[in-house]
């Protein structure tokens, strides 16, 4: 195991926040980001190397594999879950658009019906 892998798996180990499947979901993301960021020239990082070049480069690449927009704003919450237990919460700025991630945007019961009606009139 690569020492960032390793030192993400023991920060999420030694700080047991929210339910298993959290804690689970959260070490498989930050598990990915590590190997992601060593595919990409980031070598020999630990924990506490991370920096907002780091988030960047990482919501770049998963903005170009196309990931929905929801899963990225999910990832991002593990980085900067990261940040913080490393002391670090400033590097991640709070806003997403800065980030260059989109809103969300919500589709409604109400718009797929209306959809569905204007489908059987025409």
């Amino acid at each position: 195991m690569k020492q960032l892998n390793w030192d993400l798996k023991q920060m999420v180990k030694d700080n047991p926040d929210g339910s298993r499947s959290t804690q689970a979901g959260r070490w498989e993301i930050l598990d990915l980001s590590g190997c992601q960021l060593e595919e990409m020239g980031f070598k020999n990082m630990r924990k506490h190397s991370l920096k907002p070049r780091h988030v960047e480069t990482l919501v770049h690449r998963w903005q170009e594999e196309g990931l929905a927009i929801g899963t990225i704003k999910n990832r991002v919450a593990c980085l900067r879950w990261w940040a913080e237990h490393i002391g670090k919460p400033s590097i991640i700025p709070n806003d997403n658009l800065t980030l260059g991630i989109p809103n969300r945007s919500y589709v409604t019961n109400v718009s797929k019906a209306r959809e569905l009606d204007a489908g059987r009139a025409s």
